[in-house]
């Protein structure tokens, strides 16, 4: 096994694993460190006593994707090939041969779990046939298949509920999160499993952006803080109406205001408030 392993800066300096605390952080570092050239490890217990991490350390690293743990109690390192490229002259394949099984690299080499079982090679090529003869009927006059059509006919219902989601998170707030970030999917579907709805995620979007927006609180509108933990606060939470000043409100309305104000008629109690 090689005896060097490296961290990629790219996982290391973004928000989602900045965001997580430092025991989980040290926790993943070691676990890095100690895992096999696959990037999976049996010894998670022993590095927590180690560090004097804790359960919650580990849950933070699973919740938010970067750790993939298994019945068995081994975990992978979901990043892990973007971490290290082991030589193949000292590479030795992982002891984990049954978890490792269970996994597949995506286009950018991150570990993800099979959707079904990959031994099944008969259903494997069966389904691989079936996509081959559906994609061949929905192909164009001049005989191609457009990339979106062919991305459209290979997303799941998952796939079509966590984009739904994180286009109207980008449509309320201004931003531009992928949908198939695994840590987000990770946080949508461990909220949906609790029971919420699609609706409840656009009421949370709904209220953060309006608090949140054109204030210092903007950069936490964000799939890691709007889906996290405090979900359920934030969608239970009463909304308090802004105040607004002369500034804020367009001429046109000062006009009326001015003119309502002279004819007589009954103003508004509040026509500052934002509603």
């Amino acid at each position: 096994m090689a005896e060097r392993r490296m961290l990629s800066k790219t996982i290391m300096n973004s928000d989602n694993f900045l965001e997580l605390p430092m025991g989980s952080r040290l926790l993943y570092y070691d676990l890095v460190i100690n895992a096999d050239d696959d990037g999976f490890t049996n010894s998670v217990k022993r590095t927590m006593l180690l560090d004097g991490t804790n359960q919650d350390d580990l849950d933070a690293l699973i919740k938010s994707g970067f750790i993939i743990r298994f019945e068995s109690g081994v975990c992978a390192i979901r990043h892990w090939n973007l971490h290290n490229h082991v030589q193949k002259d000292r590479y030795k394949e992982t002891i984990f041969t049954d978890e490792k099984s269970q996994l597949i690299k995506d286009e950018n080499k991150v570990y993800t779990e099979c959707i079904q079982d990959v031994s099944n090679m008969e259903t494997q090529d069966s389904i691989e046939e079936n996509s081959i003869v559906k994609i061949s009927e929905e192909k164009n006059s001049e005989g191609e298949i457009s990339k979106e059509k062919n991305n459209a006919m290979l997303m799941t219902q998952d796939d079509i509920t966590y984009k739904e989601i994180v286009d109207y998170l980008n449509l309320k707030a201004g931003t531009d999160y992928k949908w198939e970030q695994t840590s987000t999917q990770e946080l949508i579907k461990e909220l949906l499993s609790k029971g919420y709805t699609i609706d409840d995620f656009k009421i949370v979007i709904d209220k953060k952006t309006y608090e949140w927006k054109n204030t210092e609180m903007e950069k936490y509108l964000r799939p890691y803080t709007l889906f996290g933990e405090k979900f359920e606060n934030y969608l239970g939470q009463i909304v308090t109406m802004k105040k607004r000043t002369l500034k804020d409100i367009p001429m046109k309305e000062i006009d009326r205001l001015i003119e309502q104000s002279k004819s007589g008629e009954i103003i508004d109690n509040d026509p500052f408030a934002i509603y």
